[in-house]
């Protein structure tokens, strides 16, 4: 269990069998919400649960069965694209995952949607008996990839769902769901403050100092995991050379295709959520004033109009799938 999880952990699964059938877990990306969901399911079919809710290390059949992806009453709805993420074990097709057949995938890459045709041998498969006979579980994540088909085939069974059936649902933001599947769940922030727990986490998966493990944490807006891969590439995330290189490329100094080349070494999505970060940077020292000579030379060329425009273009960028457009080029 993820140290910044534990609590929620523990205040969710001490409901044992008063869990809300229909649980939305709301958190923002990076944060292990998809972990959280996971371990509740275990514990949900854990026929120890009403004894120890909160042990995470049990040894029974269910749990023996569930950790070897191989629980026949666990069904994850989720997308290609979640499985080809690295870190994502908890999410493999061992564990019940009902994959779109009917459809390939475009030009290899994987699919950022949960279609019809999973959701409907899904319901098929629920609708049935639990083999082992402590109820079903189903993980929909992240909800916001379901299509407005996919949406409208969970309804009924949301609305009605089969006795001792749980649905546990993953989601960034409450806006981004359908109404109609919103109003149909108990909804759970998690909100994510333990950031002791997360530097001493990240110093030991990344063997870094804690001012750089906080500088990550900061940077990524308090997410473990974006934190997590941000700190792979440190020579941009956390690099005052990067703000230099900003304010060389304003001034005319730096050319757009040298400092292309020189932050060719991070994927192009790291630079460009460090790119939108630092814009929003400069518009907080240029309105709240800064000695961070870079920043202020950036906000006197480009304006606060100039820096948000930047934000806004790394942001359309963003929406693409990836590998969708010339990485370079853009």
């Amino acid at each position: 269990m993820y140290p910044w999880l534990t609590t929620h952990f523990e205040q969710l699964s001490a409901l044992n069998n008063e869990l809300p059938s229909k649980l939305l877990l709301l958190a923002d990306t990076g944060t292990g919400k998809s972990f959280l969901a996971y371990e509740l399911a275990r514990n949900l079919l854990c026929p120890n649960k009403n004894n120890e809710p909160s042990k995470t290390d049990c040894d029974c059949n269910s749990c023996t069965l569930f950790r070897s992806h191989n629980h026949p009453d666990y069904h994850v709805l989720t997308t290609e694209a979640v499985l080809a993420k690295e870190e994502t074990e908890h999410m493999s097709g061992g564990m019940r995952y009902i994959p779109d057949d009917r459809r390939k995938r475009s030009k290899g890459h994987p699919r950022e949607i949960i279609s019809i045709d999973q959701v409907r041998p899904l319901v098929d498969e629920i609708r049935a008996g639990a083999n082992l006979g402590f109820g079903k579980v189903v993980t929909i994540s992240p909800a916001e990839s379901l299509n407005t088909n996919a949406a409208n085939a969970l309804l009924k069974v949301l609305e009605e769902p089969p006795s001792e059936t749980y649905f546990l649902i993953t989601a960034n933001s409450s806006h981004s769901l359908a109404p109609t599947i919103l109003s149909r769940c108990a909804c759970y922030r998690l909100h994510i403050t333990n950031d002791h727990a997360i530097v001493d986490w990240l110093v030991a998966r990344l063997s870094c100092s804690r001012s750089h493990a906080q500088e990550l944490l900061k940077y990524t807006g308090g997410s473990p995991f974006e934190a997590l891969e941000a700190g792979q590439y440190t020579n941009i995330v956390g690099d005052s050379s990067f703000k230099s290189d900003l304010a060389a490329l304003v001034t005319g100094v730096l050319s757009p295709m040298e400092a292309s080349k020189r932050w060719s070494d991070s994927p192009v999505r790291i630079t460009l959520k460090w790119l939108q970060r630092s814009m929003l940077a400069t518009v907080k020292a240029g309105i709240e004033g800064s000695n961070v000579q870079d920043l202020t030379t950036i906000y006197r060329v480009l304006g606060p109009d100039g820096c948000i425009a930047v934000y806004q273009e790394a942001g359309e960028y963003l929406q693409w799938p990836p590998r969708s457009v010339d990485e370079e080029l853009f």
